[in-house]
């Protein structure tokens, strides 16, 4: 990118396509911002990671406090901001900037702060190092957006696209609306994924499901970045946004096209509004030329709602998984549950010419749910927009007619679980279904050496070791 010397000073305005869509949004995003910073400051109380700088209201700062006291943490105030009183003129406090640490770190972190060392702060925050890197070398810059997106593109071109998982998408940075509070090196760095799976787990169990589903509705809709003379422009199909960016003279541009249409979005001729000759993604061609052609649709974006890269890494990860259920589940009927089905591909290869057998699914994510009605039509009654920790998953069990056959459940989700939410879960899978398997993918294997230590590593009991990725379990 090639920069002229001037910037402008900061500033950030949303216009949205009608007041009533301002209205809904502009709650969203607040409930959004909130969440976040909440399980920013929980994932130190938890030990989730060494740190956390955040930036907060004085009754939060209060809240801290409070909960710090018996506890071997501290709350270290290290920037304020203050708004003049219309009243008297004096200077309020609005918001502090805060460290909360362990006390032997405070001083260490404090310390790399006021020196910009940031590979020291990043270490402590939870930061990947590659990410760290890739900040020091362009902190220079107002926006990492470019350079983060224009490793996909040739050298010279100013436009290009960013296609990684939505998660690691940085366009809704200014807004607050993020997975993760760090810029990823790219949107397919790995140990980023692993950072917003964290996140996405803290924000369950911290009771904020309806924030993390907005949080990855606005992440998964098309979006397009354009910059010139420091002027950057953020179109979404309800809204668009400027703030100050680095200056050019030649305006660059970064299209994300998204996998989501908002219900809400305006109707225009071009990207990224929804165009009028042609239905919502969820309704082309399911209504019209029958449900499988809309589900042809999603077979290149089928990996990303299952957490992988690519496709090939997703269907060698799932291989051997496939493998095993399919001699646990020979002489089998009924149906067959995953716990956490993401769009349900796992079980359509399972389940493939398996006419005694049928797929459930469930996931707290709202579109993973649709994708997976997408992907397996005939079967969309059996996939249901639920948290595997609720009452409401128990309840839909116990309505089945019959005992389900087989339950999979990645025991990595255990991890952190409130106990009361876990002991439901597992009394509930232990009356409603035959049998219960535990599986997990490489990430974990590298991390606890088998499915056999992680399921250890959440209390459950292994019956069948079936091999390094499946096992049966006695509840």
């Amino acid at each position: 990118m090639q920069r002229l010397n001037f910037k402008l000073k900061p500033f950030k305005r949303i216009s949205w396509t009608t007041e009533q869509i301002a209205e809904i949004w502009t709650k969203r995003i607040k409930t959004i911002n909130q969440a976040f910073t909440a399980i920013e400051i929980e994932s130190v109380f938890q030990g989730t990671r060494k740190a956390a700088i955040v930036r907060i209201d004085n009754m939060t700062f209060a809240d801290v406090l409070i909960r710090t006291v018996s506890t071997s943490l501290l709350a270290v105030p290290i920037a304020m901001e203050a708004n003049k009183n219309d009243q008297d003129g004096r200077l309020d406090i609005a918001h502090i900037t805060v460290l909360i640490c362990e006390f032997s770190l405070a001083g260490i972190i404090q310390d790399a702060v006021k020196k910009q060392d940031h590979e020291t702060v990043g270490h402590y925050l939870g930061y990947p190092a590659c990410c760290v890197s890739f900040y020091q070398q362009h902190q220079h810059m107002t926006s990492l957006l470019w350079p983060l997106a224009a490793q996909t593109a040739e050298p010279g071109e100013v436009s290009c696209e960013l296609s990684g998982h939505e998660w690691l998408n940085p366009m809704l940075k200014t807004l607050g609306v993020q997975m993760i509070s760090h810029w990823a090196c790219s949107d397919r760095c790995a140990h980023s994924l692993q950072v917003a799976e964290t996140n996405k787990q803290l924000l369950i169990q911290s009771g904020h499901q309806q924030a993390l589903e907005w949080i990855c509705q606005l992440l998964s809709w098309p979006m397009h970045f354009s910059a010139l003379h420091g002027i950057a422009e953020i179109r979404l199909p309800v809204a668009k946004i400027a703030h100050n960016t680095d200056a050019t003279a030649i305006t660059y541009s970064v299209k994300r096209s998204g996998i989501d249409q908002p219900v809400e979005s305006a109707v225009g001729g071009g990207f990224p509004f929804q165009v009028q000759s042609k239905p919502k993604l969820t309704k082309r061609q399911l209504f019209i030329k029958g449900q499988q052609s809309a589900a042809h649709q999603l077979q290149s974006r089928l990996w990303l709602d299952n957490g992988f890269q690519t496709e090939a890494g997703m269907l060698q990860e799932q291989a051997s998984v496939i493998e095993g259920l399919h001699g646990l589940l020979a002489d089998r009927s009924g149906g067959v549950l995953d716990l956490g089905c993401g769009n349900g591909y796992l079980l359509r290869q399972l389940l493939d010419n398996q006419s005694a057998l049928f797929p459930m699914g469930c996931d707290h994510v709202q579109s993973h749910i649709e994708h997976a009605r997408l992907l397996l039509p005939e079967h969309q009654q059996h996939f249901q927009h639920i948290n595997m920790f609720s009452q409401a998953l128990i309840e839909w069990l116990e309505d089945q007619p019959d005992k389900l056959a087989l339950t999979l459940l990645m025991p990595g989700r255990l991890l952190g679980a409130k106990a009361g939410e876990k002991k439901r879960l597992l009394s509930g899978l232990k009356h409603n279904s035959e049998l219960i398997a535990v599986y997990c993918y490489q990430d974990w294997v590298d991390e606890y050496g088998s499915v056999e230590r992680l399921a250890s590593a959440v209390d459950l009991n292994i019956s069948q070791l079936v091999n390094e990725r499946l096992a049966l379990i006695n509840l």
